[in-house]
């Protein structure tokens, strides 16, 4: 492991790739278990991916880092902000999915639908592709695709024949 030195950040901050990719080859495993800390073991991709926005930001945000200053906290730092922008958005869109489920429902039960027709029904509506919604049921109804396929299918022609959904 490099040791992060004053004059390691100072020619990665002067543009030196090989500074910076030592930067990054030194820290990854660091940041990446300090994110694994904050998100818990249950989300990998999440916390590659982080740790990568992580270094992205370090990057574009290393002119402004100063001298003297403890660089792995300063990335740290990075990573927390990372991380708390991570945990908002993720409440924002679960509240918007939560509100998208209760309207499927609530219309698909109005044309007597059952969960998977309303979910069907509401990918329909919301302009989703075939291919999205098939991929949605296998998700979340654990459903065989080519089950979730002929599901579609049928569901779909039945509302284009009841003239709740148009021909495309």
């Amino acid at each position: 492991m490099t040791e992060i030195t004053t004059s390691l950040v100072l020619a990665a901050q002067q543009g030196d790739q090989t500074a910076c990719r030592e930067i990054v080859e030194s820290l990854h495993r660091p940041i990446i278990a300090t994110i694994f800390r904050f998100l818990g073991t249950g989300y990998r991709r999440e916390v590659e991916d982080l740790a990568q926005e992580v270094f992205i930001t370090a990057y574009r945000k290393l002119p402004d880092f100063r001298r003297g200053e403890d660089f792995g906290a300063w990335l740290r730092g990075i990573a927390r902000n990372k991380r708390l922008h991570h945990h908002a958005r993720a409440r924002r869109e679960q509240a918007i999915g939560d509100e998208a489920v209760v309207l499927e429902l609530e219309t698909g039960h109005a044309l007597g639908l059952n969960e998977t027709g309303s979910f069907i029904f509401g990918g329909v509506a919301a302009g989703r592709s075939k291919d999205e919604i098939v991929e949605g049921l296998v998700t979340r109804f654990r459903a065989p695709a080519d089950e979730a396929s002929r599901d579609f299918d049928e569901l779909l022609t039945e509302l284009e024949r009841k003239g709740v959904v148009g021909h495309d």
